[in-house]
């Protein structure tokens, strides 16, 4: 059983009707009577009685039918959750950072705070090359690092900042 039968299945029952589901679900009313015969095939079992023009379920039918709103209701809810996951409506981002880049890092992470707020951020500093052991290993989503990274660690990297940086020193007095 799969959740298409079920939900072919369900759907003949609301609408009292092969032809009616068959509409409703955009396929013909063929597919819709193989899937359910198939069903009852696997299940060992009658789920539903044609009574003249009305459908009647019986007991077996009856608790696949309750059992699969339910189902139905759960995957629906399960589909709606990963698509908010998907369109970083909720979640958990991993985020490793140097503990030199963490003050250059405060606007954009208050900015992601403020666009994502369903999404958790947790923050972990490290350093060198810790945090690229940590992506690879599957500790952090993302990390960044002020260090090359070698294209064999299978690693994608993406320049953020192109600040120089510069040594100070005082000019040399003449004497």
């Amino acid at each position: 059983m799969d959740i298409r039968t079920l939900r072919y299945f369900v759907e003949v029952v609301r609408q009292q009707s092969f032809t009616r589901a068959a509409e409703k679900l955009f396929v013909t009313q063929p597919t819709i009577s193989k899937m359910l015969k198939n069903l009852e095939d696997e299940l060992n079992c009658t789920l539903l009685i044609r009574d003249g023009r009305k459908l009647l379920l019986t007991d077996t039918g009856r608790v696949v039918f309750e059992r699969g709103l339910a189902i139905l209701a759960e995957f629906r809810q399960l589909e709606a959750e990963l698509s908010d996951i998907n369109h970083l409506n909720k979640g958990l981002l991993r985020l490793g950072i140097p503990p030199m880049v963490g003050m250059l890092m405060a606007g954009p992470i208050s900015l992601f705070r403020q666009r994502y707020p369903g999404v958790e951020l947790k923050i972990s500093e490290f350093g060198g090359l810790t945090v690229q052991q940590a992506v690879m290993n599957g500790e952090l989503d993302v990390a960044m690092t002020a260090l090359p990274v070698e294209e064999a660690s299978g690693l994608t990297t993406l320049s953020l900042f192109s600040h120089p940086l510069c040594v100070l020193v005082p000019v040399p007095v003449s004497g």
